[in-house]
């Protein structure tokens, strides 16, 4: 998959983890992430200064069926982008950002837009 970003995220890195989405479900996911300048922010999930912009769930064709029986085809506190033969690929919005990232939160949406398959 590909996406683009806004200028203003040039100093942005992805974190590639697996992390459970049920108790017996793992998926690969992408942190994307900028720095954060405000005292005291720490996310567990990325190593400091960075702050979670957004998620992104890769699902393979197999999670999917499990995960969809359970919760249906909707991802629960996220959005479906895309899908290909192989993989479904959910974005997932953070709980908390730290203040000085607010003002990127508009670009999330413009990031999501940018989404696309490779070879599509």
């Amino acid at each position: 998959f590909s996406i683009t970003f806004p200028q203003s995220w040039e100093n942005y890195r992805v974190f590639d983890s697996k992390e459970f989405v049920d108790t017996d479900l793992r998926v690969r996911v992408f942190y994307f992430c900028l720095p954060s300048k405000s005292r005291g922010w720490r996310s567990p999930l990325v190593d400091p200064p960075y702050a979670i912009m957004f998620s992104l769930y890769v699902f393979t064709g197999e999670s999917w069926a499990v995960y969809a029986s359970r919760y249906g085809d909707s991802p629960k506190g996220g959005r479906l982008l895309g899908k290909s033969d192989k993989n479904f690929f959910v974005l997932n919005y953070p709980s908390m950002l730290p203040p000085d990232l607010y003002q990127y939160m508009k670009g999330i949406d413009e990031v999501a837009k940018s989404f696309a398959l490779a070879g599509k």
